[in-house]
């Protein structure tokens, strides 16, 4: 016996994800991510050297309603060879837990950024920003930074102005350049001159310093980062109004137990006000006034990846797009 497994490129997924199948998609992730609806393993982590500089990682998940099983193949070069970007080659795996055949291999270049910045952080704002939002601040202007403002475009419609700052400079310029037929897009020169007079403020950077402190988020703002405290004022958890996480399973066990996520700062489970899931299902409140200060952080999870995957795979068997390559079963 013989699987048909389909292989879709990196420019396959471009062409049949879309900012509104993310946000509906991860949203919907998080309104079952707490229930028995979705089974995450554990994320699996070989390190290459001795400090833990480079590494790889799987982040495996099953979503039962869904009838599918995967995981992400992720390499994290923080010490890459000259020319080489921090993370690049990453792929998705894709099966059926009704038969347990492979059904897919991706590319998971794409479905990254658009799950993480474009996904999870968009959902967030969704229910954590002030409806009334104009002022989208953005530290970084990598392929995390593009994905996030294609959704936040998308998710609020009325945004007026967009604020970027990143080093080196050229990246907030190309930036701009790509998106100043969308939306009015200004580039700064410091990461604090940016900040002010935003509503949302997002961090998509892979720096392991502080680039904005907390005093600096003022009433009615919303911040949020792709890589928790690393780049973002660990106080800020405790002086925010609200401090919401991804999940307790995945955000719990790598921010408040790792000291790299948080800076050395005292961070405690009390202080988390809730999670995501909580406030997708209408169990706790999100954004109750326009001064509420809030913060999001969430490191990502595997459910997320599986569920995107399986939007482009069906996706891409109703359009006819991949090659498939078949495996022997035994």
């Amino acid at each position: 016996m013989e699987d048909k497994v389909l292989l879709l490129s990196e420019q396959d997924i471009a062409s049949l994800l879309t900012p509104a199948d993310i946000i509906t998609t991860v949203e919907e992730v998080f309104r079952v991510c707490d229930t028995d609806a979705i089974v995450t393993g554990e994320n699996g982590r070989i390190e290459i050297d001795s400090d833990g500089a480079n590494y790889y990682m799987t982040l495996p998940a099953a979503i039962k309603p869904l009838g599918v099983a995967g995981a992400k193949w992720f390499c994290g070069y923080t010490k890459p060879k000259p020319g080489y970007p921090y993370s690049h080659g990453n792929l998705m795996i894709l099966a059926s837990t009704e038969t347990g055949s492979p059904l897919a291999i991706m590319g998971a270049g794409t479905i990254t950024p658009m799950r993480t910045a474009g996904g999870h952080c968009a959902v967030a704002a969704k229910y954590l920003a002030r409806k009334d939002s104009e002022t989208l601040t953005i530290i970084g202007a990598g392929v995390q930074a593009r994905a996030a403002l294609r959704s936040f475009l998308y998710l609020f419609p009325d945004l007026k102005h967009v604020n970027i700052y990143s080093m080196p400079k050229s990246g907030a310029e190309e930036m701009r350049s790509a998106f100043e037929n969308r939306v009015e897009i200004s580039v700064f020169d410091t990461a604090e001159a940016a900040v002010a007079g935003a509503d949302i403020l997002l961090l998509a950077t892979t720096s392991n310093n502080i680039l904005v402190d907390a005093s600096w988020i003022q009433p009615g703002m919303t911040a949020m980062s792709i890589r928790a405290f690393r780049d973002l004022d660990p106080r800020l958890a405790e002086t925010a109004d609200k401090w919401v996480i991804g999940t307790i399973q995945e955000d719990f066990k790598q921010i408040l137990t790792s000291p790299l996520w948080r800076q050395n700062y005292p961070l405690t489970k009390e202080m988390i006000y809730a999670n995501l899931g909580e406030i997708v299902r209408g169990e706790k409140a999100g954004r109750e006034t326009n001064r509420e200060i809030t913060v999001y952080s969430h490191m990502g999870m595997g459910a997320l990846d599986v569920a995107c995957a399986y939007t482009v795979y069906k996706r891409a068997l109703e359009k006819g797009i991949g090659t498939y390559f078949t495996v022997n079963c035994f």
